[in-house]
């Protein structure tokens, strides 16, 4: 009989490329007051900003506004 093991019965914990929040985009292509994030990694120090015009971005924790290039790669949660 097979035996029951719950530790290895999560098959989400070993399959490559599950739990993968972000989109990759450029800052040009996202609209006005979008949530953004300036890197791909889960956590407290990936802070997330809000696109204010076409150059600025402005982090909701500081309160600092942000110059972005429109052609940097940012990331939207999906």
């Amino acid at each position: 009989m097979p035996r029951n093991d719950p530790m290895r019965d999560n098959i989400w914990s070993e399959t490559p490329g599950i739990g993968t929040d972000f989109e990759d985009m450029l800052f040009e292509d996202i609209d006005a007051d979008d949530l953004l994030w300036l890197d791909n990694v889960r956590g407290d120090a990936n802070q997330v900003y809000r696109k204010i015009d076409d150059n600025t971005a402005l982090n909701l924790k500081t309160n600092a506004r942000v110059k972005i290039q429109p052609r940097q790669m940012i990331y939207q949660k999906t």
